[in-house]
């Protein structure tokens, strides 16, 4: 039986704050367990990211992952609003800021729809 691939606005919706808590409880976690190194808090975001899109991969009717990885950059874009900072002015910071999170929303949301199953 084919799955439904229609995208969903509304999990998108939901991705973007299942990602901003779990974001928002990884870096307290983090800092509460004096994680200071750059790379350590980076690796702990991409984890978040990957959690909300296997939320969103795991419980979407629909076969789409598409929708974790609009959620992911959604919620970067948001927590720069949040936090009042500009966009990196450099490309490729731009590009690996928000490319590896949105490649971690997608890999959850792809381990999410398997664990999903057909």
């Amino acid at each position: 039986m084919e799955k439904d691939n229609h995208f969903s606005f509304w999990w998108v919706l939901g991705g973007i704050a299942i990602m901003f808590v779990t974001s928002l409880l990884g870096g307290y976690l983090a800092g509460e367990m004096g994680i200071r190194d750059g790379y350590a808090t980076a690796g702990v975001a991409l984890v978040c990211f990957a959690i909300g899109g296997f939320v969103i991969g795991m419980n979407s009717a629909g076969s789409t992952i598409l929708e974790a990885g609009i959620a992911a950059v959604a919620t970067l874009a948001l927590s720069f609003v949040v936090q009042g900072q500009s966009l990196p002015a450099k490309v490729v910071a731009l590009l690996v800021g928000f490319g590896l999170p949105f490649l971690a929303a997608l890999f959850g949301a792809w381990l999410g729809e398997k664990v999903q199953g057909d």
